[in-house]
C-alpha cells in the first residue's frame, strides 16, 4: 500500500518569491549554490502543505521550471521515519506498510521498496549536508 501525499505549493509571484529582496550576509551567499551560464538556481521560499496534515514554508531552490525542496524538512512534515547520512543519502521507512526508500543524490537514484528511480541531474543537488529534490518527483515517491 503506498503513501498518498498531496504536495501543493502556493508560489508567489509569477513563478517563486526569490529571496532577493532580502540581502543575504556573506556566508549565505558563500553557501548558495553558484549559477553557470544558463542556469538559474536561486533560493526562494515555499509554502508546502500535505494531504490532511499540517504545512510549513521552507527554503528551497528553484532551478529552471522545478521547486526542489529539501528533503529533510519535507519528511519530518509527514512524519516520515528517516536519517540523513553523510554523502547526499537519506534513508527510512515510510509506515505503517514499513516500505523502505533510500534517496541517493550523489548517486542519483531514489529506491522504494524494490523500485529504483534514476534521477536526472536537474531533479536533485545536495547542498549543505542537505539533500534537495524536485517537488513533483517527491510527490511520484511518497
Amino acid at each position: 500500500m503506498r503513501v498518498s501525499v498531496l504536495l501543493r505549493l502556493a508560489l508567489a509571484g509569477p513563478f517563486f518569491a526569490p529571496l532577493a529582496a532580502q540581502q543575504p550576509d556573506s556566508a549565505a551567499r558563500a553557501r548558495a549554490p553558484q549559477a553557470t551560464a544558463g542556469d538559474s538556481m536561486e533560493q526562494v521560499l515555499v509554502d508546502v502543505r500535505l494531504e490532511r496534515a499540517a504545512g510549513a514554508t521552507v527554503q528551497a531552490y528553484r532551478y529552471r521550471d522545478k521547486a526542489l525542496l529539501p528533503v529533510a524538512q519535507f519528511l519530518t512534515l509527514a512524519e516520515v521515519q528517516f536519517t540523513a547520512l553523510p554523502g547526499g543519502r537519506v534513508d527510512g521507512i515510510i509506515q505503517p506498510e514499513g516500505v523502505a526508500f533510500a534517496i541517493n543524490a550523489t548517486g542519483d537514484t531514489v529506491t522504494v521498496g524494490g523500485r529504483t528511480i534514476v534521477l536526472q541531474k536537474a531533479d536533485h543537488v545536495a547542498r549543505d549536508g542537505e539533500v534537495y529534490l524536485d517537488a513533483d518527483q517527491l510527490g511520484a515517491i511518497f
